[in-house]
């Protein structure tokens, strides 16, 4: 009794800390946290085409907010200029609301493609970290034990994931019936291969919150409220792995020969530059066989 009370003492001061790493999250993100590297401040690339990538290109832009980043990152390579001898460096402009560069922004080393992923611009997926945090806070805190239930529930949240991305990913994102997600997916095949590719915030903060009213308030009358959080936090970190794999598979990173990561991404490059009728997993892309979406290359490729 004394050890949960003493638990449940702490539980404001544990969750103080999780909003603390919420914020300095997002103020790393929409701080100059890399300055030294131009690339880490660049938004989404918008090539002309998807099968040549030339040297200068355009990038879409939220002009307010990208302003923002520009400006501090140009003041502190200009300071650099005039207290070293060091080789000019790329100075962004911004014109209208398209911004160009001759620099190539998608990266090349595996460094580089944590940094942009976890503190560019993008913060979608720092939230996501932050509200594992915060679930894994409140469920540790909760006044139920972790049981085998827990192990059970979060297991069965990944399984879920993985069916889940293949069907809306097919039935949904290529879907016969024109709509909004559809055009966004197909602005995305649109664009050359190698490009950054992660959701907004404001999808990742929808979609989860959707999960876990759905789940951990709305279906408190099936699922008990602790199975409910192992359930989505399960389900988040699922989330948190496809935005990862689906980011890096985009990159320029070169995998290990017999990686996983150069499996998926081979897996993702036939979706994309072959047929996308076809290899719609992703995560866990041996689930193409379940669903039959896994066929030979080459037979495709001669129909």
């Amino acid at each position: 009794m004394t050890q949960r009370n003493s638990k449940i003492d702490m539980m404001p001061f544990i969750f103080a800390i999780s909003i603390k790493l919420t914020v300095v999250l997002y103020t790393m993100s929409t701080a100059n946290a890399f300055p030294a590297i131009v690339h880490e401040i660049l938004p989404m690339v918008d090539f002309s085409s998807r099968r040549s990538m030339p040297r200068t290109f355009i990038v879409q832009t939220n002009v307010q907010r990208q302003n923002r980043f520009i400006g501090r990152h140009n003041s502190y390579l200009r300071s650099k200029m005039n207290s070293s001898k060091m080789s000019p460096p790329i100075i962004v402009e911004v014109k209208d609301q398209m911004m160009s560069t001759s620099d190539d922004i998608v990266p090349k080393t595996l460094g580089e493609a944590y940094r942009r992923f976890f503190f560019g611009p993008d913060y979608g997926p720092s939230l996501i970290v932050a509200s594992i945090a915060i679930m894994m806070t409140m469920r540790y805190f909760d006044a139920s034990p972790i049981t085998l239930k827990d192990v059970f529930a979060f297991c069965f949240a990944i399984v879920f994931w993985s069916v889940q991305e293949h069907v809306i990913h097919d039935k949904l994102l290529h879907s016969k019936f024109d709509w909004q997600g559809k055009r966004i997916h197909q602005d995305h095949h649109e664009k050359t291969y190698f490009h950054i590719s992660i959701d907004p915030p404001w999808l990742i903060c929808t979609w989860l919150s959707i999960v876990f009213c759905l789940v951990c308030i709305i279906g408190r009358p099936l699922i008990p409220y602790p199975l409910g959080l192992s359930t989505v936090i399960g389900y988040t970190i699922s989330g948190l792995f496809y935005e990862w794999c689906h980011y890096i598979v985009h990159t320029k990173v070169q995998a290990k020969k017999n990686n996983f990561f150069r499996k998926m991404k081979q897996h993702h490059i036939k979706h994309h530059l072959v047929n996308d009728g076809y290899w719609f997993g992703f995560s866990v892309p041996m689930i193409d066989d379940v669903f039959g979406t896994n066929p030979d290359v080459k037979s495709v490729m001669n129909q």
